[in-house]
């Protein structure tokens, strides 16, 4: 088990997005990304160390988790870094089922047409969103032979190769990738993916970013388009269910610490 993964399983809380979050100072929530306002639960409920977080937050703080960690290489250190934090490290949890994120009034219902196994997943308008920075978004530029990733921290679903969209359309956004240069898209199209399960996933408004070598899954987009998406994790594997029905299988690459979706043969 990784670090990484040692400690998302120790500050996640079975059930509704419960975190433990202790010792959640100014300074530690400023680098976290996680403000007050972010917070579901009353203060008085807080004292126990933990917090209820929306399916959105969730998503940000566990990256901002796994990114304070990309510093630790030890056992040692991550012990440190627990005890620190008042964490227990044997109290861990091996499944998270992320539920419904904010923005209602922005979802959309499954498209089933004529074909119950299409799942639709329509981009998130960046503008729309009252905590949206612009119209930036932020992916990892990983080489995973095509293959898509399935990927938390992305804002919107991204490709490099337009010719797997149809639907190709001019648009305008910034792009900040992971070391903070800024690039940008100037198409966006839809893109289907059929996984292993059967399903065929349809992403819409997918930007075309110039030489990205994987199309990502935006989690965040995702969920923000249709109440109706879950995510729940396993130790080594994450399974995307429309309501109780698992649609998609994606599995971890510990390397590079991604899940990468299991698509057909």
């Amino acid at each position: 088990m990784t670090l990484q993964s040692c400690l998302l399983e120790t500050i996640r809380v079975a059930g509704d997005n419960t975190y433990k979050i202790p010792h959640l100072g100014k300074q530690r929530q400023e680098r976290l990304g996680i403000l007050p306002r972010n917070l579901i639960c009353p203060t008085e409920d807080y004292r126990d160390g933990t917090a209820k977080l929306s399916a959105i937050d969730a998503v940000a703080y566990e990256r901002a988790v796994e990114t304070e960690l990309d510093e630790l290489r030890t056992a040692d250190e991550l012990s440190t870094y627990l005890e620190s934090m008042a964490l227990d490290s044997d109290n861990t949890k091996h499944s998270h089922k992320r539920s419904q994120g904010r923005h209602q009034g922005h979802q959309e219902t499954a498209n089933h047409t004529q074909d119950d196994d299409v799942w639709t997943s329509t981009a998130f308008d960046a503008e729309d969103s009252d905590d949206a920075q612009q119209d930036e978004v932020v992916f990892h530029m990983i080489d995973f032979q095509g293959q898509v990733l399935v990927d938390s921290g992305a804002s919107s679903h991204m490709t490099g190769d337009a010719t797997n969209l149809t639907d190709v359309r001019t648009c305008q956004r910034s792009v900040v990738v992971t070391n903070s240069a800024k690039t940008h898209a100037t198409k966006m199209g839809t893109m289907p993916v059929t996984t292993s399960e059967g399903a065929t996933l349809v992403m819409h408004d997918v930007l075309v970013i110039e030489n990205m070598p994987s199309p990502l899954l935006s989690v965040t987009d995702m969920m923000r388009a249709n109440s109706n998406f879950s995510l729940t994790f396993e130790t080594m594997k994450c399974s995307i269910k429309h309501d109780v029905t698992t649609i998609a299988t994606s599995t971890l690459d510990t390397k590079n610490k991604v899940y990468i979706l299991v698509q057909a043969e």
